[in-house]
């Protein structure tokens, strides 16, 4: 028994190549493998999110007074060109009994008036009408210079351009002035209360007097502007204004 096992006894130092042998067999193999995987992973590109993303429905409703005011000489020739916009001033008083059918629609007037100094119109305050016995120009025309010829268009043709209102008119500078201030105005008639269903548009436009029931005008829209100076007499001031909504 001993001698066989001295047949199958390896001496330790015979063992140690084969043992070097394969460390670095395993070694190379390891270092194989590292070759082949990344070293690491590439970024995930992550799209920034908006740091106060808008809330559905937050918006509000914005209404929009698109101005373009053309000063031009007697000949026909542009001096001055200017074009901005404004805000609402209506408190809500007019819009709330508009829709709520209450108030009937009457006229327009579209007033321009100086910040400081001298204005183009005597009194200091010109203003385009649609009609001299309309019901906004029955409150204002006793102290202003009103000027008719103002009209009004209704843009409704769906899917050409967004559903406007213009106003637009002209008058001729009778003094050396300027133009700092821009209103539009809206005569309304019927009662907050009681309204009177016998009154239409049309006749609110043209009457200047329906006693208790006549509620007179609202600034519409308005705004002060860097004003437009040197307006000499004899030349004229072309006005537009486009009310729209979003």
């Amino acid at each position: 028994m001993n001698r066989m096992m001295k047949q199958h006894y390896v001496s330790p130092i015979r063992l140690a190549p084969a043992a070097c042998g394969l460390v670095m067999l395993l070694g190379l193999t390891v270092a194989g493998i590292a070759q082949q995987a990344p070293v690491s992973a590439a970024p995930v590109a992550v799209a920034a999110e908006s740091p106060n993303p808008a809330k559905p429905g937050s918006e509000g409703i914005k209404v929009h007074g698109h101005w373009v005011i053309d000063v031009k000489n007697p000949d026909g020739t542009l001096a001055q060109h200017r074009v901005f916009e404004n805000s609402l001033k209506d408190s809500g008083y007019s819009l709330v009994g508009l829709l709520g059918g209450n108030y009937v629609t009457g006229d327009f007037v579209v007033s321009l008036t100086p910040l400081t100094g001298s204005g183009i119109c005597p009194s200091n305050d010109c203003v385009m009408v649609q009609s001299l016995t309309g019901i906004a120009a029955g409150g204002i025309c006793s102290t202003a210079n009103c000027v008719v010829g103002l009209t009004k268009t209704v843009n409704a043709n769906q899917g050409t351009t967004p559903y406007a209102l213009i106003l637009a008119g002209q008058l001729t500078a009778s003094q050396t002035g300027s133009i700092g201030n821009v209103s539009v105005s809206l005569g309304y008639c019927g009662g907050l209360n009681a309204p009177d269903t016998t009154i239409t548009p049309a006749v609110c436009a043209t009457s200047s007097d329906f006693g208790p029931s006549v509620l007179g005008t609202d600034n519409f829209t308005g705004t002060n502007i860097t004003p437009i100076t040197n307006i000499s007499p004899g030349q004229i001031v072309q006005v537009s204004v486009t009310i729209s909504f979003s």
